[in-house]
């Protein structure tokens, strides 16, 4: 059965260095109070965040409401890290780069949904609403670094302000 591959984009910038932009990025137990777009989070792993790092959350995702666990695949600490995720038949990579700008940090948002186990009906209905889904999805994680800049804000201001 042929894997069907589908990917959405998002960046913004946050006006802090990627040193204070990492350490919210990758609270990751803390997501349900840092994105608006997460309801509950929980980590499933101890230690610090490294690849192999799981947690559950709930959230909206690729037309998808409930809990999913996530897991760090791959990190270059300070600079890239992807999370992966399994609904049903489908993997979901979701990779966030930091690139350091002369005014802050430029966050990308990269997802990949590798769609397998599909029959024709299921790739059809895709075609037909996949498109307003993703479009969602891109919102959804153009807000996430809104919401991600929020609380790199609250630890990078001066004490007194």
């Amino acid at each position: 059965m042929a894997v069907h591959v589908h990917t959405i984009h998002a960046h913004g910038e946050i006006h802090a260095t990627p040193a204070d932009v990492w350490p919210v990025l990758t609270d990751v137990g803390r997501h349900s109070e840092i994105l608006g777009s997460v309801t509950r989070s929980e980590l499933l792993t101890d230690g610090p965040y490294d690849v192999g790092t799981r947690w559950r959350e709930s959230r909206h995702l690729f037309d998808h409401k409930g809990v999913e666990e996530l897991e760090v695949v791959e990190l270059n600490p300070g600079i890239h890290t992807t999370h992966r995720t399994k609904l049903g038949h489908d993997v979901i990579d979701i990779a966030y780069n930091l690139s350091a700008l002369r005014s802050g940090t430029r966050v990308s948002i990269t997802a990949t949904a590798h769609m397998e186990g599909r029959g024709p009906l299921d790739h059809l209905a895709w075609r037909a609403f996949g498109g307003f889904d993703q479009h969602q999805t891109r919102q959804m994680f153009e807000k996430d670094i809104d919401d991600f800049a929020a609380e790199v804000a609250r630890h990078t201001q001066p004490s007194g302000s």
